[in-house]
């Protein structure tokens, strides 16, 4: 009870409310003690969501370390896989699809699969397919027609299909880690989805959110396979989901916090009601909870120091005092 405990990857928002993982990533955002979020936007997230800048810290995704890291064990093991599956580096289409609304709302499944018969036309298919899709697909007689055009396989280990990743022509998967995977890898995504969590991957410039239909995926997907060269020039992401040394961030933080996080009461006897109030200077003492600060075009930043704007939460009493004092 009372146990504190931080967020890793906070402050992501799809702004899907039908999605469990949102539902999560909120309640977890909210009642924790430290967020570190993977970037500046999703850092603006948690403080629009009312979390205290004091506990926020843009650390950059671990799944950069990871990816950077294992990157060369990946790619002798991609190579042993389009071996066995026959398939050439950059001369093949990548696929996963494993999201409930994609995989229980039929009209999505089968645009999915009209969608990769149609891409089978132009160059091999590979999809390590989730069992939950694999039920689906049965359930609506599609499987057999699916096998017929795709290469369909179990799914692939994490470095298995890391190393197919480095090497496909495209990627169309409505994963949120399989976005950034490609993104740092400088790969072609195509997300088969209305909404992202990832938006940064979007301004990298290395994924289009294109939804199921295959009118609009086909074409959107063999454009980025036209333009894979120059996509790849922006592997890395731009550094917008971190740079590689999240985790040796996160461990110092939580290390110099170890004796510090508590999960905290409050006495309100004296100050019985929360109020918020922008105000133009920064609080000079811990009177004032700051939780968003903007700049003069009325953005927010990260910066107090170079806002001019903040939002702050104090009793009433003490925001009282604090304006009389100024």
């Amino acid at each position: 009870m009372f146990v504190p405990f931080a967020h890793v990857e906070a402050g992501l928002r799809s702004w899907d409310r039908t999605m469990p993982e949102e539902i999560n990533r909120i309640v977890a955002d909210v009642v924790a003690e430290l967020n570190f979020a993977p970037s500046y936007l999703a850092a603006v997230n948690l403080m629009h969501s009312g979390v205290p800048l004091r506990k926020v810290f843009v650390t950059g995704n671990t799944i950069v370390d990871v990816v950077y890291r294992y990157e060369a064990v990946a790619s002798e093991e991609g190579e042993k896989v389009m071996k066995e599956l026959g398939v050439e580096p950059e001369r093949f289409i990548l696929v996963t699809v494993h999201r409930q609304e994609n995989t229980d709302v039929e009209w999505r499944l089968r645009s999915v699969v009209k969608t990769l018969r149609e891409l089978s036309k132009h160059m091999p298919v590979v999809f390590p397919a989730h069992p939950r899709t694999v039920n689906r697909l049965q359930q609506r007689n599609l499987l057999d027609d699916l096998r017929s055009h795709v290469i369909l396989t179990k799914p692939l280990g994490y470095f298995q299909f890391l190393g197919m990743l480095r090497n496909a022509s495209v990627v169309l998967t409505d994963s949120g880690g399989v976005q950034e995977e490609a993104c740092i890898l400088g790969v072609p995504t195509v997300t088969l989805r209305y909404n992202t969590e990832r938006p940064e991957t979007v301004l990298a410039g290395t994924n289009t959110v294109a939804g199921v239909e295959p009118e609009k995926v086909v074409p959107i997907a063999l454009n980025m396979v036209e333009r894979r060269g120059e996509i790849a020039k922006r592997r890395g992401c731009n550094n917008l989901i971190g740079d590689g040394r999240a985790g040796e961030r996160i461990a110092k933080i939580l290390n110099e916090f170890r004796d510090k996080i508590a999960v905290e009461t409050s006495d309100v006897r004296e100050d019985p009601y929360i109020v918020h109030a922008l105000v133009e200077s920064p609080p000079q003492d811990n009177s004032l909870d700051l939780i968003a600060t903007y700049d003069d075009s009325g953005l927010p930043t990260l910066d107090p120091s170079k806002a001019r704007w903040f939002l702050v939460k104090a009793s009433l009493s003490r925001l009282r005092q604090w304006l009389k004092n100024r």
